[in-house]
């Protein structure tokens, strides 16, 4: 029992030092607007974050198709066949044929990198949700053990 009251004794000079009163009906009140203040933050973050994301987003999908746009008219310069000399065989290569193949793998590359972003994003908005859920909690485990 002796080291209960040591340890009580020790808690509320520690607590006096981070600027929490003795007061149990202060130190409830003081965990309440701590919770209410986290709850804020987290919910300020996440909208932030949901705006870079949406701007990111909208201006990734302006830029690609831009892209694509700018090769397909570099691509309209191409000649159909390569040159070849007198006496060789025809070159196979078709240069607009290769083009058309590389924007088919861009145009799925994109598909592909954008579902992994958004994957991404959605991990990261469940982990920032699960922190939340723990903060609160150990809050009102604390507020349980104050009463």
């Amino acid at each position: 029992m002796g080291d209960s009251k040591k340890m009580k004794k020790a808690y509320k000079e520690y607590a006096a030092l981070w600027g929490w009163s003795g007061d149990k009906e202060d130190r409830k009140e003081q965990w309440k607007d701590f919770r209410a203040n986290m709850e804020t933050f987290f919910d300020q973050m996440q909208e932030i974050q949901k705006t870079v994301i949406e701007a990111r987003k909208e201006t990734w999908n302006k830029i690609f198709p831009k892209l694509m746009e700018m090769q397909d008219k570099i691509t309209d310069n191409l000649p159909e066949e390569l040159p070849t000399p007198p006496g060789a065989p025809v070159n196979p290569i078709k240069p607009k044929e290769v083009m058309s193949k590389v924007k088919e793998f861009q145009e799925m590359a994109n598909q592909h990198a954008v579902e992994q972003a958004d994957s991404a994003l959605d991990f990261c908005k469940k982990g920032q949700e699960q922190v939340k859920a723990t903060v609160t909690e150990t809050v009102d485990k604390i507020e349980e053990q104050l009463d």
